[in-house]
């Protein structure tokens, strides 16, 4: 970093009585960011990389005190992506600050009977709020996107009428697959 990089970076934040240095320069998804030799980076990296050393490729700079725009480096310390979810986990936390839930099978097949009646979105974010997840996480199990609807293994799929099972595309599929086609 240069001289002049320097000094700009160090007007950029305020140390407050928690200890944090709040960054109060530019910010995305509410992380210090900071433009150096052309490039977008994040604030506390290098404010880590200045005070304390090198970051390691594929390396994260996590923060113990959970605050996205502090940039002091005694908060701040190296661990990887899955140290990170293990970090956020442990504090009760996901993404934004957002408490971690997950829908049991019974609420998922409880909300897929109040969208089969009703299926806008107020219906939605009124489920979200009662199950205390996500409106996405309730759209997600209307389009299936996640907790599928399986069918059970004693139900076997017959191909299609306009496939037969001597075509080629079905035998070179049948052959990476370990399928078997119904008679």
């Amino acid at each position: 970093m240069t001289a002049s990089q320097l000094e700009w970076f160090n007007n950029r934040f305020v140390k407050v009585d928690s200890g944090c240095w709040l960054w109060y320069g530019g910010l995305t998804n509410g992380y210090g960011c900071f433009s150096r030799d052309g490039y977008t980076c994040s604030a506390h990296k290098i404010s880590y990389e200045h005070f304390v050393g090198p970051v390691p490729l594929g390396i994260c700079v996590l923060h113990k005190c959970d605050n996205r725009r502090c940039v002091n480096p005694e908060h701040l310390f190296l661990g990887t992506r899955v140290d990170n979810n293990r970090d956020m986990a442990a504090k009760g936390r996901h993404g934004r600050g957002a408490t971690i839930k997950i829908l049991t099978e019974a609420e998922v097949e409880r909300v897929r009977e109040v969208l089969k009646k009703n299926a806008n979105w107020g219906v939605q974010k009124h489920l979200a709020e009662t199950y205390g997840v996500s409106q996405s996480t309730i759209s997600e199990v209307k389009s299936q996107k996640r907790w599928k609807v399986s069918t059970p293994p004693s139900e076997v799929i017959s191909p299609p009428k306009r496939l037969t099972k001597n075509s080629s595309w079905v035998r070179y599929f049948m052959s990476k697959s370990s399928m078997k086609l119904a008679p």
